[in-house]
């Protein structure tokens, strides 16, 4: 579907003169892309004796801003936030009020500046890398309702080392541009101190997939150019 929304743009605005994938000092550079996941799935065993409801979904806005230092290279600062919840009953048909039921929601919020490294590959197009760090603050609240209600509160912070490629095409007239972080390589180092623990969990990992479009990101990007007197 992502792969179609981008082909599709691309050619609602084709047609634009040629112009050189360069970028001037102090260009300003917009962003923002707001996913959305989600899920609901439902069963029942063989001999009809029980039942179970599952859903799951997940809202995530991100907005970025930077500016160019050079022609190649841009820093900024973005923001995310996240919003899940999850819902999950269990219930015996052949017992009444036997409805086991939990209920979730994980919120988390994050400041993560960042630097990008651009290499024109054409006239239009760049490829660029992407790397960005800083804190994360995660809170959850979990609910589970039975013969009694119990509630569980918790919160970490989460510092994050992200390292991305990506793909951007250019149309210089609109000022616009069409980018995506191809997800198919990673770099990810976290620490995350959890309330209430002893001590603190560190986490690295390095991720590789050819999953499409599970691990690619696309966006409209406004690129704003100095004004000249």
């Amino acid at each position: 579907m992502k792969k179609l929304l981008l082909l599709g743009i691309i050619s609602w605005l084709a047609g634009l003169p040629v112009a050189r994938a360069q970028v001037q000092d102090g260009t300003k550079y917009l962003g923002g892309t707001i996913n959305v996941e989600g899920n609901t799935s439902s069963s029942r065993n063989n001999y009809g004796t029980t039942t179970s409801n599952n859903s799951q979904h997940v809202i995530s806005p991100e907005l970025q801003w930077g500016k160019f230092v050079n022609s190649t290279t841009m820093i900024g600062l973005g923001g995310r936030y996240s919003f899940a919840w999850q819902k999950y009953s269990y219930e015996l048909t052949s017992a009444p009020n036997s409805e086991y039921q939990q209920k979730i929601t994980n919120q988390s919020i994050g400041l993560l500046p960042f630097i990008r490294k651009y290499k024109p590959i054409g006239e239009r197009w760049a490829v660029f890398l992407h790397a960005e760090v800083g804190p994360t603050y995660n809170w959850q609240k979990s609910k589970i309702s039975s013969t009694t209600d119990n509630l569980d509160k918790g919160h970490s912070w989460e510092y994050k080392l992200s390292l991305k490629p990506g793909l951007v095409y250019f149309f210089p007239k609109r000022r616009l541009a069409i980018e995506g972080y191809a997800n198919i390589l990673s770099l990810n180092a976290s620490y995350s101190d959890f309330e209430g623990s002893s001590g603190g969990q560190f986490l690295f990992s390095t991720g590789f997939s050819t999953m499409f479009p599970g691990y690619f990101t696309i966006r409209i990007a406004k690129y704003l150019p100095p004004k000249t007197n």
